[in-house]
C-alpha cells in the first residue's frame, strides 16, 4: 500500500511540474492536475494540503537537489578552477535531468507563500554565495582575472538557468556533455593563461 501512495504522490508531483511549465502556477487548478493525473481531486489532497503545498515540494526539492551537488563539490575539491568546473557541471545536471521542475523553481517560485518564500530566497542566496565564495577564491589564489564576482556568478546563472528553455531531451548531447561544454566555455573565460 505504501508503494501505491508513493506512486501516486510522484505522478501528482510529475504531473503538476508538467503543468506549472506549460500553463504557469496561476492559471493550474487542482482539478485539472487530479484529471490529468486520473484520480479524484480529494485523492491529491491526502498527499498535499493545497497547490501551495505542491510548489512547495518542487522548489525545496530541486534546492535540495542543487545543495546537495554543491556540498558536495565544495568539501571535496580544493583548485578553484576543478571546483567552478563541477559546479557548473553538476548545476546543469540537475537542471537538466529535471526539466519541468527546474522551470517552475526558476519561474514560478514568487508564488511561494511566507514564510516559505522567505526560506526559498535565503537558501538561493546561499547557494549562490556558495559559486561567489569560488570565484573570489579563484581571484585571490590568481587562477582567475580580476572581476566583479557578483556580475560573473550573476552571468554564470543567466547562462546555466537558461538550459531548461532550450535543451531537448531528444537531442545529440547528454546532461554530462552540456555541462563540460559550458564549464569549458565559461572558464576559458576566466582562467589566466
Amino acid at each position: 500500500m505504501l508503494v501505491a501512495i508513493s506512486k501516486t504522490k510522484d505522478q501528482i508531483v510529475s504531473a503538476a511540474q508538467n503543468m506549472f511549465r506549460e500553463r504557469g502556477y496561476a492559471a493550474a487548478s487542482m482539478r485539472e492536475l487530479a484529471k490529468e493525473v486520473g484520480v479524484e481531486p480529494a485523492s491529491i489532497y491526502s498527499h498535499f494540503k493545497s497547490k501551495d503545498d505542491i510548489l512547495k515540494y518542487i522548489c525545496f526539492k530541486i534546492a535540495d537537489d542543487f545543495f546537495e551537488a554543491q556540498e558536495a563539490i565544495l568539501n571535496s575539491v580544493s583548485n578553484p578552477v576543478e571546483k567552478l568546473n563541477r559546479l557548473i557541471a553538476e548545476h546543469l545536471r540537475v537542471v537538466i535531468n529535471n526539466l519541468d521542475a527546474a522551470a517552475v523553481f526558476f519561474i514560478e517560485w514568487s508564488y511561494l507563500k511566507k514564510p516559505d518564500l522567505k526560506k526559498f530566497i535565503s537558501m538561493r542566496e546561499k547557494y549562490e554565495r556558495g559559486f561567489k565564495e569560488v570565484v573570489q577564491e579563484g581571484i585571490t589564489s590568481g587562477d582567475f582575472r580580476m572581476m566583479d564576482v557578483n556580475f560573473t556568478v550573476r552571468l554564470l546563472f543567466s547562462v546555466m538557468n537558461g538550459a531548461h528553455e532550450w535543451y531537448k531531451i531528444s537531442g545529440k548531447v547528454s546532461p554530462d556533455e552540456v555541462g563540460e561544454k559550458m564549464s569549458e566555455f565559461i572558464l576559458n573565460g576566466l582562467v589566466i593563461k
